[in-house]
């Protein structure tokens, strides 16, 4: 299967393309950006004592993992 751009910037300046790639690269820009110490501190008021436990394990290796196990299930 041969992705394509889902997307062309709506400007036509910046001749972005959202597609399989540019996502990925996206999403590992962005984990690598983030506070994890804050990201942690916002959302354990809304989890319970026991889903509080797994934010221990929260930080960029983790969610960089995460990614590269999604992306390695999308054929190209």
């Amino acid at each position: 299967m041969i992705f394509r751009p889902i997307f062309r910037c709506w400007c036509r300046i910046c001749q972005v393309e959202v597609n399989v790639e540019w996502l990925q690269l996206a999403l590992l820009e962005k984990i690598q950006s983030l506070d994890w110490e804050e990201a942690v501190r916002d959302v354990e008021p809304f989890l319970s004592a026991m889903e509080r436990r797994s934010l221990t394990v929260w930080g960029e290796p983790l969610f960089t993992e995460r990614v590269q196990q999604l992306f390695g299930r999308v054929s190209r």
